[in-house]
């Protein structure tokens, strides 16, 4: 037994010292993946074998809900893990949420543990947990004033306020005091300015843009805070505005 006992040892040792003159983890030690040094392929098939845990987390969720089907969207991979084993396991922790929630959306930041043996195609998630949270979504960030999104989403929320408008004359914007941008299913943006009547009617724009427009001196400006969602997949309709408020 104790002779047993001492060549295990030695294998094991000589296992170790192959592994450390290759450049290679220890079978059983677990070493992190650095996601910012990994090349592009290494985060693909990390992100892959991600996916596959998160499509498991959706099949026992539909379970435990009369099978009513789940849909998780996978936001961002923040940590990976590897360990080799009979194989190789993956432990992740990973941003996702539900694909379609339109509104103030939970974040749910995800521990996965995926064990996998590519050899046999065989794949399998053996433990996760999930905690709900809101501070990616949901949350006004201020941006800065000369963002170009932004404007763009502006340009069409003063188009459809002008339309809406019962004046003869076409406002626009005078002075911006602040942008706010929120994740929500797409990109909200919030817009604190002021307005002011140009000395275009509305039957000129067909000739010239609304930025050309002078605006009427000495007109009162117009406080108001203006909300649009854009959302750049859907090219039928991307933009939204949501609010138009005076104060």
């Amino acid at each position: 037994m104790y002779k047993m006992m001492i060549q295990a040892f030695l294998t094991f040792v000589a296992m170790g010292a192959i592994f450390c003159e290759v450049g290679q983890p220890m079978p059983g030690g677990r070493f992190d993946v650095d996601l910012k040094t990994a090349d592009k392929e290494e985060l693909e098939d990390l992100i892959h074998v991600a996916k596959m845990g998160i499509d498991s987390i959706e099949e026992q969720r539909a379970s435990e809900n009369e099978n009513k089907k789940v849909d998780l969207e996978f936001l961002r991979l923040l940590k990976a893990q590897k360990q080799v084993v009979a194989g190789l396991n993956y432990f992740f922790t990973v941003r996702l949420r539900e694909a379609n929630c339109e509104n103030d959306c939970d974040v749910e930041q995800c521990e996965m543990t995926i064990w996998q043996k590519p050899w046999e195609n065989f794949t399998e998630l053996t433990e996760f947990s999930c905690k709900k949270y809101h501070s990616l979504f949901g949350s006004n960030i201020r941006i800065d004033e000369d963002n170009e999104h932004a404007h763009k989403a502006l340009d069409y929320a003063l188009d459809q306020i002008n339309c809406q408008s019962n004046d003869l004359y076409v406002s626009k914007v005078h002075s911006i005091d602040k942008i706010y941008r929120q994740i929500v299913n797409g990109m909200k943006y919030t817009f604190i300015c002021k307005l002011a009547r140009t000395k275009c009617t509305k039957n000129s724009l067909s000739s010239m843009s609304l930025k050309e427009c002078p605006l009427l001196e000495n007109a009162p400006l117009k406080s108001v805070k203006i909300s649009v969602l854009d959302r750049p997949w859907n090219q039928d309709k991307r933009y939204e505005l949501k609010s138009t408020v005076y104060y």
